[in-house]
């Protein structure tokens, strides 16, 4: 009998061992506190944008309340939120959070996902596919009695923007939003979901059943969108290209700064040569006087093709930026640190890493390490940079890198902007450096950059403080231009040069 007991009391131990190992896992109070406090501690030591746009009192009142939502019923997908709704409050593009790789497969060969694609226009949630139970460009109402402005605003916090940029967070909903759906509500064994045709307004109602991400991947390849989209990518098999308009209007499309590793690198070199030729050309052609730089999709990449590309671009000598900083050049509790290699390797890693800091940050002041003069160079005008007018187009999918080069443009040319709020930041952001630490418990990643930078911008008065580019002409897709794939945009920009060359 005892040994029966015995069984017992092992497979329930070894069930409750493989069920922490769910998304929807409850491993106790004491352990999310534990983790809880790790996070909130690291980020104060570690993280140099924690107060960038956030009073302490306001951090600290973030924390507070996300300790009174901890419970020994809590999940580790709750727990999840709890910490992304901490990561997004503080402001930064960089900042992330996810699951271990484990429970991150479990939930991608799970059938979690809403089945049908979507796009946010003026927004109200569309239905983005003509292959589905609901019309294509419907306007989704609810899904399982949550109304779809509820749905937008839970879902923000899984796409972080510099600062209080906001329009990023529903913008970019269109390629996360079956995965949002699912971490904001958890699993569903159906959605039921309240919708209106275009023209009616008669309330409909569908069930639809949840799929797998590698099913709502196929579906996606098909979504209405599609063929819009690919102007947001490679266009060659290169991230840029140039192209001639008219006789008086030329095109640049950089779609990333992901070119090589450094300035050494062959692809950033191929990069430069391609800068190179384009203005030239345009420089011979006294007809050329307009320019459009279309950076929109832009999620940013590596030194210094942003710094090069403006170059192009400017007018007078400038530098990447005014000031840039790091909490620490010892790394605190390397031990969370995520970096995966065996003792001796992490201990030859770490020192290395150290040694980096230390040079790239060699001026301490108020209990922080300032960037040195070496690493930050002032840069100056090409010989063949451009005269004329420029245009940039942006959208809320800019960030980073490139958030760094539209606000270079945008502040320091005569640049006129089109299209709606960068979601990187205007005057600064947190970059360059990332660092990931893994939460002891619930082993959720939580990933920022390190550095502290404050752009070499000028002040503006249609520019605050936390906020992404503000364009001169906010344009957004309209519902019929999104089902008719047309570019509202691009329409929009090409109208306005041809309004001010026949004015001129």
């Amino acid at each position: 009998m005892k040994n029966i007991i015995a069984l017992i009391s092992f497979l329930l131990l070894t069930n409750s061992m493989f069920a922490q190992k769910s998304y929807e896992a409850k491993i106790g109070y004491t352990r999310l506190k534990s983790d809880l406090d790790f996070f909130c501690s690291i980020r104060k030591k570690a993280n140099s944008g924690l107060y960038k746009y956030r009073t302490v009192a306001q951090i600290d009142s973030a924390e507070k309340a996300a300790y009174k939502n901890l419970s020994d019923q809590t999940t580790l997908r709750e727990f999840f939120n709890i910490i992304n709704e901490l990561a997004d409050f503080e402001g930064s593009v960089h900042n992330d959070v996810a699951f271990s790789a484990k429970i991150a497969n479990e939930i991608i060969t799970d059938s979690v996902y809403f089945p049908i694609p979507i796009k946010v226009i003026d927004g109200k949630i569309r239905v983005n596919s003509n292959n589905g139970k609901i019309p294509l460009g419907a306007e989704i109402l609810s899904i399982n009695g949550i109304n779809s402005t509820e749905i937008l605003k839970r879902n923000s916090i899984y796409y972080t923007t510099d600062g209080f940029s906001i329009d990023a967070k529903t913008f970019a909903q269109d390629g996360v939003f079956s995965s949002s759906l699912f971490y904001s509500n958890g699993k569903k064994d159906s959605f039921k979901v309240n919708f209106k045709i275009n023209g009616d307004n008669i309330v409909r109602v569908v069930i639809l059943t949840p799929v797998t991400r590698n099913v709502f991947a196929i579906i996606s390849q098909k979504k209405h969108s599609i063929t819009l989209d690919s102007i947001y990518k490679s266009l060659t098999q290169m991230p840029y290209n140039f192209e001639i308009v008219n006789k008086s209007t030329a095109k640049l499309n950089i779609r990333s700064f992901e070119i090589g590793e450094n300035a050494k690198d062959p692809k950033h070199l191929q990069f430069v040569n391609f800068l190179d030729s384009c203005f030239i050309a345009i420089k011979k052609n006294a007809d050329m006087k307009n320019l459009i730089v279309d950076v929109r999709n832009n999620r940013g990449g590596t030194d210094p093709n942003d710094m090069v590309a403006f170059s192009y671009l400017a007018n007078k000598p400038f530098r990447e930026n005014i000031s840039a900083f790091s909490n620490f050049i010892k790394i605190p509790s390397w031990k969370n640190v995520d970096y995966k290699a065996f003792f001796l390797k992490r201990i030859l890693a770490k020192w290395i890493y150290q040694k980096k800091l230390k040079k790239a940050f060699p001026v301490a002041k108020n209990g922080v390490f300032y960037q040195g003069n070496d690493d930050n160079k002032l840069r100056y005008p090409n010989e063949n940079a451009f005269k004329g007018q420029i245009y940039l187009l942006i959208n809320p999918k800019v960030a980073s890198a490139a958030s760094m080069f539209a606000a270079m443009v945008a502040g320091n040319t005569n640049a006129i902007i089109v299209g709606q709020e960068s979601g990187g930041g205007y005057y600064g952001h947190n970059g360059h450096i990332p660092m990931g630490y893994i939460l002891p418990n619930s082993k959720i990643k939580y990933q920022f950059s390190i550095v502290n930078i404050n752009q070499d911008v000028p002040v503006k008065k249609n520019q605050p403080f936390g906020r992404g580019i503000i364009p001169d002409y906010k344009v957004e897709q309209t519902l019929t231009d999104f089902l008719n794939h047309k570019d509202t945009q691009m329409d929009f920009l090409l109208k306005l040069i041809d309004d001010k060359n026949r004015t001129n």
